[in-house]
């Protein structure tokens, strides 16, 4: 399946779902779907997900063990500093 050039927001964060020990099983990606909304929209959007992220692991925790991971996409030229997220 061919893939439309006009998907690719920029991305601050990266969001998983997956275990403590493996917080990636799956990765939830950009919009796909065809930039319904601008990037500004998505970038808001994406901050609300960031800080609601512990809200719903609290919720997941209590009836399974699931958690949804934050992090910044990996920048090969960050340096340790950068990398961290919180």
């Amino acid at each position: 399946m061919a893939r439309n050039n006009q998907w690719d927001y920029e991305q601050s964060l990266v969001f998983g779902l997956g275990t403590d020990k493996s917080p990636e099983l799956f990765r939830i990606n950009i919009n796909t779907k065809g930039n319904t909304i601008s990037q500004e929209d998505f970038a808001k959007l994406e901050e609300k997900l960031s800080k609601v992220a512990k809200v719903i692991n609290k919720a997941l925790s209590a009836v399974c063990k699931l958690v949804i991971s934050v992090r910044k996409p990996y920048d090969p030229d960050a340096s340790v500093d950068d990398e961290d997220f919180e």
